[in-house]
């Protein structure tokens, strides 16, 4: 009998300890978890701050902002602009050639000069 009694005793202590350890390991995960809130939590203040600042991001957005028809009208002046800026400015190798041409004739004008010393 002693050893039923013992078998009992035993087996009560044992379904407590599991319950305990299960109760124990839920308090360890909902601390864990209170833990992170507190790290993750945001202030009224700080949300207020954050809402301010997007406030005046958008704000600043909407002084700032160019709708798409205005941009692609600016765009499309400054290509004509472009386009007629190449119309009267010379090219690099037009430059060269009149260069060339310029310095042939002072090369030719040099020759006679000295021609006409001798």
């Amino acid at each position: 009998m002693e050893y039923f009694l013992e078998l009992a005793i035993g087996t009560v202590v044992t379904i407590i300890t599991y319950f305990l350890k299960k109760t124990m390991d839920k308090i360890d995960k909902t601390d864990h978890k209170v833990q992170q809130i507190e790290r993750d939590y945001l202030t009224e203040i700080a949300h207020e701050k954050i809402i301010k600042e997007v406030k005046k991001d958008i704000q600043d957005i909407k002084t700032d902002y160019t709708p798409k028809t205005e941009f692609k009208e600016a765009v499309k002046e400054f290509r004509n602009d472009l386009k007629e800026a190449q119309k009267q400015f010379l090219t690099k190798e037009d430059f060269i050639r009149e260069q060339r041409k310029t310095e042939n004739k002072l090369d030719e004008i040099y020759k006679l000069l000295l021609k006409e010393r001798a």
